[in-house]
């Protein structure tokens, strides 16, 4: 076996080297080093949090790490904090899992209309859910709620992946790797400026909408927000509220685009992360 060492610098980030193989590029990154699955395009995401009582503060976190991959799907490896190796799921009010799950990623399908959550190393994956046709060829995926920043995995000046690749084989390994990497940006997201005056006490609320590249970006009003579910505190006011959102594209590859879409919602969740989809 080879050992093949890939050194990411992002001056932005905070002061240290973030070798951890859990960070989300390394997750991304082994499904073609270790498991010899290439793809066609990497593309990395961010947060970046402004404190509320100091705007020149800019602290930046993983979103997470998107691939095209050789079969036309598209995955997304979340920049968690931590591993988390259990699911609790409703389909509706109604229970669906509750198990040991090592989550690891989510894989659209080619069509964009099902997706499923997959664990390390694609041993077992649940699920078949369906997206939300859009129109134009746009697709709701799921809707991400963070019960705090603190959830999403702080970036480094120094990201590093180590992995262990068969001799015969890991000189094309590499070339696809850096093949991905042509050419390719990254994306920076954030809330709206004034979203937390409307909501003192509430939560980060991100929509991911996929489709076609360059398509007509959506402002409606599907998000795949967490509404009447269960891993609320208490539920959202009644009535219409001016909502700021704040639109962000994230550009996968060259055929597919990924529309980001940030809001802050009322109240509090019961865990760290919610994921809704449609049932």
């Amino acid at each position: 076996m080879d050992t093949v060492k890939l050194t990411w610098r992002l001056e932005a980030g905070e002061d240290g080297i973030d070798p951890d193989p859990d960070n989300p590029l390394s997750r991304a990154v082994n499904r073609l080093f270790q498991a010899g699955q290439p793809f066609k395009k990497l593309s990395m995401s961010f947060y970046a949090e402004t404190s509320d009582t100091d705007t020149s503060s800019r602290r930046l976190r993983w979103l997470g790490v998107f691939v095209h991959s050789e079969a036309d799907r598209l995955i997304f490896f979340p920049g968690f904090s931590s591993s988390y190796k259990y699911i609790q799921a409703y389909q509706g009010q109604n229970p669906r899992w509750n198990q040991y799950f090592d989550f690891d990623h989510f894989t659209l399908d080619k069509n964009f209309k099902r997706s499923h959550i997959t664990t390390r190393k694609s041993k077992e994956h649940l699920g078949s859910f369906p997206t939300a046709d859009l129109g134009g060829g746009r697709f709701l995926w799921f809707g991400f709620s963070l019960s705090d920043f603190e959830v999403l995995r702080p970036v480094r000046r120094k990201t590093e992946v180590i992995v262990e690749v068969p001799e015969s084989d890991g000189r094309r390994r590499t070339k696809v790797f850096m093949n991905s990497r042509e050419n390719a940006a990254f994306q920076i997201i954030e809330r709206h400026p004034g979203a937390v005056e409307i909501f003192p006490q509430g939560f980060l609320h991100i929509s991911f909408i996929a489709g076609p590249r360059g398509f007509e970006p959506y402002i409606g009003t599907k998000h795949g927000f967490p509404e009447g579910s269960p891993f609320l505190l208490s539920q959202f006011p009644q009535g219409s509220v001016q909502l700021p959102v704040r639109l962000h594209r994230i550009s996968v590859s060259q055929s597919i685009d990924v529309q980001a879409t940030t809001a802050w919602l009322p109240g509090d969740l019961k865990g760290p992360v919610t994921f809704t989809m449609m049932s």
